[in-house]
């Protein structure tokens, strides 16, 4: 493997990292002023939150593993855009939109291997790594609406039926880990008090 060029690293800040800054979530932070998380922002906390839970929650989990794919999870929104949970348009391209988007990013930086291969592992939930790492990111969702006082879901008017249908799949993603799944369903709880 080649030393990377200049232009090479370049294209990967101006047209990956940079535009990652830039991707709004359907997330507001639990700070004032309200403002809307970007996929930066998020990635860092759960790589951060994740690394540091592992020990605690599976201390069978390769850390490198952890914080690799946490740092990727969501980097195809830079092309494909954030799908909220409660955007049900948005759901149905989900798919298909992140293919494409990781196909761009698989040619468009062919010269650095790792970020094609480590989303492409990540994606295959194949390891307890990747598992965990999916699985802590939905319960991430959950604690920050919580810290927000559910601000989110009240202003979106939502029953508690409609909480609860909205979030089956969260739920279900939620348990690709058991370890998670335990902390899942005590946040749940929460909400259903």
């Amino acid at each position: 493997m080649n030393r990377p060029t200049l232009n090479q690293i370049e294209h990967l800040i101006k047209d990956l990292v940079l535009p990652f800054y830039q991707v709004k979530r359907d997330m507001h932070l639990p700070i004032m002023p309200r403002r809307l998380e970007t996929d930066a922002e998020h990635t860092w906390t759960l790589t951060f939150v994740a690394c540091t839970l592992a020990p605690q929650i599976d201390p069978n989990l390769d850390l490198g593993l952890v914080s690799q794919f946490a740092t990727v999870h969501d980097l195809v929104e830079v092309y494909a855009g954030d799908a909220s949970t409660w955007d049900k348009d948005a759901l149905k391209t989900k798919v298909e939109k992140e293919t494409r988007a990781l196909k761009i990013i698989t040619e468009q930086f062919a010269y650095f291997p790792w970020i094609a291969e480590t989303i492409h592992a990540y994606e295959r939930k194949d390891t307890n790594e990747a598992r965990y790492v999916w699985a802590l990111d939905k319960f991430l969702s959950l604690v920050f609406r919580r810290l927000d006082g559910g601000k989110a879901f009240i202003k979106k008017g939502l029953t508690k039926k409609q909480f609860n249908t909205g979030l089956m799949v969260h739920r279900q993603k939620a348990h690709a880990h058991r370890g998670v799944a335990v902390l899942y369903e005590e946040i749940r709880k929460v909400f259903d008090d």
